[in-house]
């Protein structure tokens, strides 16, 4: 078959974003043309990619990007093509002040008959002129020209059927790809039958929009660059919920319940930001002796209760206040009242958001030093530590604005008794002091001394900088400082090598036999990865499938292990083709960078002890963004809207943590109670999602967590909590960085067998099981300490 090619052009749009004068009357002006204040509008010749907006005479941008097969693709945002091109937007301003967006090629991949996208080299299917060829391959050229060459050997298409990642679908047949993702074979030609996203139980198709709880959702889809896409549902439009839970619009008149008491004449007005603030007459109040609370009528004397700390009672038609106060530690701290926890007071505060509804919220408000035996100490006064091991008599404590806490001891208090006091326990000098199974002190002097250090690994010690073999992995413990001077220990693979089928280890290179899902291989090798991954290559009979979580693919099956994540099983070993981290419904490659609101971040990858890959997205640097969206660094200046207020002159300061804050010189500044994140105001009480998983509160100008969880395969697993997906048990960890930052990440807590109806089962239960079309009755597995899991069924 001769090769055909495929070429591209390129369409640049530009505009001018050079300076004006405002009018007085808050429009603005750009290219002749008067824009009102507040107006949105597309930039000419842009193909509707580029938003502005006029606010108070200050003209900023809404959104931007390049138009590309009538897709607008962000500017430094990735898009592929149906013909397995990926593009970038690309902008850059001139020095007479010319902004230009560029649509540029990044790479190109080769099509299969399916229009799945290949690697060049790699192996694929092809239909032309009515002829299938099994085997061909591709090239690219340097201006990204694809040529296909394929071996003479052909097959016709007899059957209309169709190949997608790996499997065979007669025609008519549904491809079920998710619940609400779904794709039909029409001789030979896959297309999609349902695309949308799992939305509150059902399936909300692309494009689409619903209503729950007066706030309205849309599916959306975008295409990644590693070929994969990504569906997320995004709100679009928010109304007004009434004392009967009905929606009403901006304006509209609807009965509501504040602070207890009834109205019958209120209305609503909606910010840009989502946020609802209502207006009741107060001649509507409503004199009737029931009350209507969160939608329930309650009749006169009843008691309506909230939660084990706040109560209300029925009193003539307005809700009255008996108990008031916010949960804490398994009890509750009254309203101004303060409890004590690990030498921290905390403050039980109330506020009263726009709605009408109270806010009840527990705030640190003081902060005291722990000493060795776990009594609380104000800074200045005098009691013992043991720091380093060693006892003290005589040390103090100071204690920061953000509630850390220093020691000072005096070098002279150092107890020169025999005794030893140890997380609060006195040990007589000679004793041994027993950390955990791996760890051992003696008391000498006064002072402790290690008798043995390691770190546990299967019921025995790694030591310190020793080296153990278990399972075939060389194991190593490393011993770190922390600055607090307690010492963390870790175990690390350092070497990994090959088992056989009777468990003995081998050397990359040397040959050995082999038991792969139940067939027996007398001759194989293996290699490691740099990251520890032992792959195997046997001689006849040759592997064909791949299991990976329970579930097996075919050679040549491309699949997604999570949304960034795409593998390919090759003759039975898993190779990996695209790896990286999602956030923010997009997907950072591994050491890539990405940028959003001025933040640049980037995906880590990890080895993990159980040699997994642990994905985690970290903050690289963070600068200030300008009324126009442009980034500066701490010190520039820059014009800056705050409130709806236009300032000409600012300089911004960012912190440890990454939070920005913002001073500007002249105009007005942000209302009391507000908080400012990445130039945007947030008033007092406003909930804001960063994330998908991430809900937060400003309240009186402290940013507070509502909601934290891991984003994972389209859901949100809670902090601690724990979410089973494909027999396999998760949880989120949260982990406090020095920086002050939080990471999240997702870690498997447990894996199961799964079955051939899809029921989990713990190893060594019976089950049925279908391998390579074949149904097997009676089945059990064995999980590794890898959690990789092995199936062997009997006749």
């Amino acid at each position: 078959m001769p090769p055909y090619k495929t070429a591209i052009l390129f369409l640049l749009a530009t505009w001018w974003t050079g300076g004006f004068s405002a009018p007085l009357d808050g429009s603005c002006v750009e290219g002749g043309v008067t824009y009102q204040n507040g107006e949105i509008f597309i930039c000419p010749n842009s193909s509707g990619c580029v938003k502005k907006r006029c606010d108070n005479g200050v003209i900023s941008i809404v959104e931007e990007g390049c138009s590309r097969d009538g897709v607008c693709i962000a500017v430094s945002a990735n898009y592929t093509s149906s013909t397995c091109r990926t593009y970038t937007c690309v902008k850059t301003t001139g020095s007479d002040g010319i902004v230009t967006y560029a649509v540029q090629l990044l790479n190109t991949k080769c099509r299969d008959s399916n229009g799945v996208c290949f690697t060049p080299g790699e192996r694929f299917t092809l239909v032309n002129n009515g002829t299938t060829y099994p085997s061909c391959t591709c090239s690219v050229t340097s201006d990204g020209t694809a040529s296909y060459t394929c071996s003479s050997t052909s097959t016709q298409q007899s059957t209309g059927s169709c190949s997608y990642n790996g499997v065979t679908y007669q025609s008519g047949q549904t491809i079920v790809i998710t619940t609400c993702i779904q794709k039909l074979c029409q001789n030979g030609v896959i297309t999609t039958s349902q695309d949308g996203c799992s939305f509150n139980g059902a399936c909300l198709a692309v494009d689409t929009t619903t209503e729950v709880s007066c706030t309205s959702y849309r599916c959306s889809k975008t295409p990644q660059a590693d070929g994969t896409t990504i569906y997320a549902v995004k709100v679009v439009s928010s109304r007004c919920k009434d004392a009967n839970g009905a929606c009403h619009n901006p304006g509209e008149s609807f009965p509501l319940v504040i602070g207890g008491k009834s109205y019958s004449n209120c209305t609503c007005t909606i910010a840009a930001d989502g946020s609802t603030s209502y207006s009741c007459s107060s001649t509507s109040q409503q004199t009737s002796s029931s009350c209507l609370y969160n939608g329930a009528t309650y009749q006169n004397g009843d008691i309506i209760t909230i939660n084990s700390c706040n109560k209300r009672r029925c009193d003539n038609g307005t809700a009255t206040t008996i108990q008031e106060g916010c949960l804490f530690d398994t009890g509750c701290i009254t309203v101004g009242g303060s409890a004590e926890k690990d030498c921290r007071t905390y403050t039980c505060s109330k506020s009263v958001q726009a709605d009408g509804s109270v806010l009840y919220s527990v705030n640190p408000s003081s902060t005291r030093c722990k000493d060795a035996n776990g009594a609380c100490h104000n800074p200045g006064e005098s009691f013992p530590l043991v720091i380093g091991g060693k006892s003290y008599s005589n040390c103090t404590c100071t204690i920061a604005a953000d509630g850390s806490t220093s020691y000072s001891c005096s070098s002279t208090s150092q107890q020169s008794s025999s005794t030893c006091s140890y997380n609060g326990v006195t040990y007589q000098t000679g004793d041994l002091i027993t950390v955990n199974s791996c760890i051992q002190k003696r008391c000498d002097n006064g002072s402790t001394s290690f008798v043995s250090e390691g770190c546990p690994l299967n019921n025995a010690c790694v030591p310190v900088d020793g080296q153990v073999d278990y399972n075939c992995k060389t194991y190593t413990c490393v011993k770190a400082v922390q600055p607090d001077t307690s010492v963390l220990y870790s175990t690390k693979v350092i070497s990994t090598r090959c088992k056989d089928a009777n468990g003995a280890c081998y050397n990359p290179g040397e040959r050995f036999a082999l038991v792969i899902s139940g067939t027996s291989y007398s001759s194989c090798t293996c290699s490691v990865a740099a990251d520890g991954t032992a792959s195997y290559s046997c001689a006849s009979p040759a592997a064909t499938t791949c299991t990976v979580g329970g579930v097996t693919y075919q050679s040549g099956a491309t699949f997604n292990t999570s949304a960034c994540i795409q593998q390919k099983c090759d003759n039975g070993v898993v190779s990996t083709l695209t790896e990286g981290c999602s956030y923010n419904g997009a997907c950072i490659s591994v050491n890539g960078e990405y940028i959003t609101s001025c933040r640049s971040y980037t995906c880590t990858k990890t080895l993990q002890s159980n040699n997994s890959n642990l994905y985690s997205v970290k903050l690289v640097s963070t600068q200030c963004k300008d009324a126009n969206g442009a980034c500066h660094n701490p010190g520039e200046n820059f014009p800056l809207v705050i409130g709806g207020h236009s300032y000409s002159t600012c300089t911004c300061t960012i912190a440890p943590d990454g939070a920005v804050s913002y001073k500007c010189s002249s105009g007005h500044q942000p209302s009391a109670g507000s908080c400012v994140v990445s130039g945007v105001t947030y008033p007092n009480g406003a909930v804001m999602n960063f994330t998908t998983c991430m809900q937060e509160r400003c309240e009186n100008g402290v940013i507070t967590t509502l909601h934290e969880a891991c984003p994972y395969n389209g859901h949100c697993i809670p902090v601690d909590g724990e979410y089973t997906d494909n027999c396999r048990k998760y949880t989120c960890t949260k982990t406090v960085q020095p920086d002050n930052t939080s990471h999240y990440a997702v870690k498997l807590l447990s894996s199961q067998c799964k079955d051939a109806n899809n029921v989990c089962h713990d190893p060594g239960e019976l089950f049925p099981l279908v391998i390579s079309g074949t149904t097997y009755n009676k089945c059990t597995c064995t999980i590794a300490a890898d959690d990789m899991v092995s199936y062997n069924c009997s006749p």
